[in-house]
């Protein structure tokens, strides 16, 4: 196996390891409105995120690494390449499938959110309205209003 070789497979190994990695994180990204928005799943989302940010972080450097030995080669022939070429448009659109799949999760999660302020919010005026018929001696023990 000479040098050419060497870097061809490894840039193709890397490339497939991306690929297979964006395939794996798009089919588990699942939108937020379609899980039960419990504390053990937004922990688990959460940690499968960190993990995920790991991987990628070391398949980047991995890739960067890589590619500075891929540009100084120049006895890589056309025909392998092309077929980089291909797998590395492949890897790129998963990426970005990923990253709009990453988007929509934020921006689910973001109404999410919202909904649930706006409901503390009309919890709040309902409490602050009860609060309003209570009786003005309420911090007496055993009181009783006896004309609500």
């Amino acid at each position: 196996m000479d040098n050419t070789d060497s870097i061809v497979a490894r840039m193709r190994a890397c490339i497939e390891r991306n690929i297979a990695c964006f395939e794996a994180m798009l089919q588990a990204c699942v939108s937020i409105e379609q899980m039960a928005l419990e504390e053990n799943v937004l922990e688990g989302l959460y940690a499968s995120r960190e993990k995920d940010n790991k991987i990628l972080a070391g398949l980047q450097h991995e890739l960067d690494l890589l590619l500075r030995e891929w540009r100084q080669d120049d006895t890589i022939a056309v025909e392998e390449r092309a077929m980089i070429t291909e797998l590395a448009s492949h890897a790129f659109e998963l990426d970005q499938q990923l990253q709009q799949a990453r988007e929509k999760s934020i921006s689910d999660l973001k109404r999410y959110m919202l909904s649930i302020q706006n409901g503390l919010v009309g919890l709040h005026k309902g409490h602050n309205m009860l609060d309003k018929f209570r009786s003005p001696e309420k911090k007496q023990a055993g009181y009783i209003d006896r004309k609500a």
